[in-house]
């Protein structure tokens, strides 16, 4: 039986996964596969979230450290929440048995009595009621891994945690 593993990273800055020790295989086998899911949400439509300046910068570099490092890549900026949500199910559902799986979100994000959310591109949030049903919960994103064949489940997040509603 494999044993999966998620690990968590908060508030990582693009640079700190340019020592990441793993090899630069060119054909790795199916066991050995590197995918990468990224997500830089920076052009916010409103709802007290204000355009951010790098998060699309971040996903692209990230994107090709992560690629210059062996992984197989899927980069996508400023989502609206029905699309992250296609995104990450298709990612999570296509992750072969034995991958190692990295997604990478920079963009806001929110904490709201103790749960975090991912910002879409679309939101329009007036209250923290309205997050938790517009937002993108990052325990979906948790799940959806941990019920992958994946061997091991590794999550970036380059977000900013403020709550306007405080």
């Amino acid at each position: 039986m494999i044993r999966r593993r998620t690990l968590a990273w908060l508030g990582l800055a693009p640079a700190a996964l340019l020592g990441v020790p793993w090899s630069r295989a060119a054909a790795p086998d199916t066991a050995s596969r590197r995918i990468a899911l990224v997500i830089g949400n920076a052009q916010y439509e409103g709802g007290g979230h204000r355009v951010l300046k790098n998060p699309a910068n971040d996903a692209r570099l990230i994107g090709q450290t992560l690629a210059s490092l062996g992984f197989e890549v899927q980069t996508h900026l400023n989502l609206p929440r029905e699309q992250m949500a296609e995104r990450v199910q298709a990612f999570a559902g296509a992750l072969p048995a034995g991958a190692t799986a990295l997604v990478f979100y920079a963009g806001h994000g929110v904490q709201l009595a103790g749960a975090n959310y991912l910002i879409p591109v679309d939101v329009r949030a007036g209250s923290e009621q309205s997050v938790r049903i517009q937002a993108y919960p990052l325990r979906s994103l948790l799940e959806a891994l941990s019920a992958s064949p994946s061997a091991v489940n590794i999550v970036v997040l380059d977000a900013c945690r403020d709550n306007p509603f405080q």
